[in-house]
């Protein structure tokens, strides 16, 4: 899958696209970077997202990337609210993290399909990161 500091994206998915990488790697796995700014321009002339990357509606992006899954639930882990279904779910097939990353009022996202698998839209080995469990802020259930 194409990462978030591919040069061939465009400059706000490269400060900004992970949470939108993470929803469009649920469709499929094999995006180039010109199909991947088609549907960044589309989302956000309909107003999925923002210019930001900000992902409004994740319904309505799963559905313009042509996947059937749709948002079934979440939880925020600071106060264990949830919503919707519950982890352990067997419709759940991904789940989307939300991190907080250290030293700054950024957060990131990544994702997990249901046997483990892992994508991070960013390339961390170059970017010289790593997430940790303390850094989790939520999950988002898809299924």
């Amino acid at each position: 899958m194409i990462k978030q500091n591919d040069s061939r994206l465009h400059a706000k998915i490269q400060a900004y696209g992970c949470n939108f990488l993470a929803h469009l790697a649920i469709a499929r796995h094999d995006w180039l970077a010109e199909e991947v700014d088609h549907v960044y321009h589309l989302a956000l002339q309909q107003g999925i997202i923002d210019a930001n990357c900000t992902v409004r509606q994740p319904q309505e992006l799963l559905a313009l990337v042509g996947t059937p899954l749709r948002q079934l639930g979440g939880v925020v882990i600071a106060n264990g609210e949830c919503w919707g279904a519950k982890e352990n779910d067997a419709k759940i097939r991904y789940r989307i993290a939300r991190w907080k990353q250290r030293d700054s009022q950024h957060q990131h996202f990544t994702l997990w399909n249901r046997n483990g698998e892992y994508y991070d839209p960013y390339d961390a080995d170059q970017a010289n990161y790593k997430l940790e469990k303390l850094q989790l802020l939520g999950l988002q259930f898809y299924g």
